[in-house]
């Protein structure tokens, strides 16, 4: 059985849980609407403004986390 890349839950998609599923999912939704919302918004941007907000939830984070550190 294979594992969430983030959290070693059972996997639902290629790389994550149903939870850090969805988290990215949104992720890659909501950007779109930030873009028309701030214009130019680069997606590391996006990501980081994300992370500085008090409102997004730890999954997202916990992804957003993941995704940077596959970046380097």
């Amino acid at each position: 059985m294979e594992r969430c890349k983030i959290c070693n839950r059972v996997k639902e998609s290629e790389d994550f849980c149903k939870y850090h599923s969805l988290a990215y999912k949104n992720l890659l939704a909501s950007y779109e609407r930030w873009k028309e919302a701030y214009g130019d918004l680069d997606w590391w941007d996006y990501l980081k403004k994300l992370m500085e907000n008090e409102n997004t939830g730890i999954w997202v984070k916990e992804v957003i986390n993941f995704l940077k550190w596959q970046k380097v």
